[in-house]
């Protein structure tokens, strides 16, 4: 015959061995006793000599619920649903998790659209689901950390503070725009395409103050082109196969991306242009797997890793209560030299 099994013990089970009230039992099993208010340390020991007698085992959702806590921290990212999810992700996922995983704690993702973006961080922050936040893809004006702040929910930017007083670790991108300027012009380029990502973007705004500093500097303000209207890799490929048709191209060009810098590379070998022989490149490089990939380019690299490692340390301290600057830190970029920028032909 099938028995039935027997029902986990309860918070009244011991209530009702010991003789008080569920709500002292929970205070005591949840370590929330009151000195002077609660029940006498005798009686503590005899409710929790009856919990190990019956077996008792706090839910971990309860215990979370009576200490505050859901030892959850969420990421929220702004990603268009037709693009999916740009390859450094991976790297910045890793690295936020490996550093919760150690207290104890699991990440959560939050995904929304640019338009949608501060009904979704709302509808966290109103939940309470998580303990805190790491906010990325920082837009000119985003209001999500204002949001977050009015809620009182802890954050950190991993990226630029579109203001001060906003605890945030990212890359210079002022200095990665001049650094890529300063190396090409190095090799004798003055006809030089800068293909930045949007300026509606924190981090591309950066890198554009950098652009126009470094041709300003280098006097080559009549000769360098800008382009930001365009990202996918098609559009890049459709770009440059058009540019590079046209007189007086650009001798070197500087891709925001890997991914526009493969795009760039086929269009090149469509048109029968060598790299770095006829045409110089170089890209930001935000996937470390790209290494592998794109061997040959120089690339500059954006920290994505490091930013992320730092930005989940921070708010770990602000969580756990313990002092933390609440100010921007920037970490700088990196240029690996990977032979694909030469003097220009002729």
């Amino acid at each position: 015959m099938e028995t039935e099994n027997p029902r986990a013990p309860r918070l009244e089970d011991i209530a009702q061995r010991v003789g008080i009230s569920r709500s002292e039992v929970s205070r005591v099993l949840n370590n929330r006793v009151r000195p002077g208010r609660c029940v006498s340390i005798e009686r503590q020991a005899q409710i929790r000599a009856v919990a190990r007698e019956l077996g008792y085992s706090p839910h971990p959702g309860a215990q979370n619920l009576a200490r505050g806590k859901t030892d959850l921290v969420a990421l929220t990212m702004l990603i268009d649903s037709g693009d999916g999810l740009p390859p450094h992700y991976q790297e910045i996922i890793t690295a936020v998790t490996s550093v919760f995983r150690g207290h104890g704690m699991n990440l959560i993702l939050s995904q929304s659209e640019p338009s949608s973006q501060l009904s979704s961080v709302e509808k966290l922050a109103r939940s309470r689901q998580t303990d805190g936040v790491i906010v990325t893809d920082m837009m000119i004006d985003d209001e999500r950390p204002a949001l977050l702040s009015r809620y009182g929910l802890p954050y950190v930017i991993r990226g630029t503070a579109p203001t001060y007083g906003m605890p945030a670790i990212g890359l210079d991108n002022v200095a990665l725009g001049r650094m890529a300027i300063d190396h090409l012009v190095s090799h004798g380029h003055r006809r030089i395409l800068f293909h930045n990502i949007g300026r509606n973007m924190m981090a591309g705004n950066g890198r554009y103050a950098g652009y126009l500093e470094a041709i300003t500097t280098h006097g080559i303000d009549a000769d360098a082109e800008y382009e930001d209207s365009i990202y996918l890799e098609s559009q890049v490929f459709n770009y440059a196969m058009q540019r590079w048709t046209e007189p007086n191209p650009p001798t070197a060009v500087y891709a925001a991306d890997e991914m526009a810098a493969s795009a760039f590379l086929r269009a090149f070998s469509e048109l029968g242009l060598r790299v770095p022989l006829d045409v110089s490149l170089m890209c930001s490089l935000n996937a470390k797997y790209m290494h592998q990939v794109l061997p040959s380019i120089t690339k500059i690299t954006t920290q994505q890793q490091a930013t992320a490692l730092e930005a989940a340390r921070k708010l770990l301290k602000i969580i756990s209560g313990k002092p933390a600057r609440m100010e921007q830190t920037y970490l700088q970029p990196a240029l690996v030299d990977g032979l694909s920028v030469a003097p220009p032909a002729g």
